[in-house]
């Protein structure tokens, strides 16, 4: 799949489809909590798909920590996932 292009919002580049983790949050799943690395590893195929900007509102629970164990594997690399909230 080709990547999502980046745009640019208030000096901040996103890319042009965000992808919301409402989903993934403690509430849509009736309390029952993702496995953090196995939630990881299926952001990162979203992020290996083209999806790269998550949307990960305060109130999606646990959206939050698996968006976190994926940031964290590309801290240190210069295209990286992006995590609004």
């Amino acid at each position: 799949m080709k990547k999502i292009p980046l745009t640019s919002i208030g000096g901040l580049s996103i890319h042009q489809l965000i992808t919301g983790l409402w989903q993934v949050a403690d509430i849509e799943k009736e309390g029952h909590l993702f496995d953090p690395e196995d939630g990881a590893n299926e952001l990162e195929q979203y992020y290996h798909d083209g999806f790269g900007t998550f949307d990960t509102a305060d109130h999606y629970g646990s959206a939050e920590l698996l968006a976190g164990r994926l940031l964290a594997r590309y801290q240190n690399e210069q295209h990286k996932p992006i995590a609004c909230t």
